[in-house]
């Protein structure tokens, strides 16, 4: 883990599959990453206006907003 992270950085999962979602965290977290997990694009962007993600990952295709339109929102 980068130790120049800041505590309150997280790195944002966006998942709609839930055990996919869990799975994810469970390594991400174990290896020591602050991360937050949410199912859903529009869930990410509510998560982003009061937090501050260091990265993001994102699936594709989630119903509703994609990873691509959210990485759009993101940068507005």
């Amino acid at each position: 883990m980068n130790s120049n992270l800041k505590v309150s950085e997280f790195l944002l999962v966006v998942e709609d599959d839930s055990e996919l979602r869990d799975a994810i965290c469970e390594t991400l977290d174990s290896a020591g990453c602050p991360v937050h997990a949410v199912p859903s694009a529009e869930d990410a962007l509510a998560f982003v206006r009061n937090n501050t993600c260091f990265a993001i990952v994102s699936d594709f295709r989630m119903p509703g907003m994609n990873g691509i339109q959210l990485c759009k929102q993101v940068k507005e």
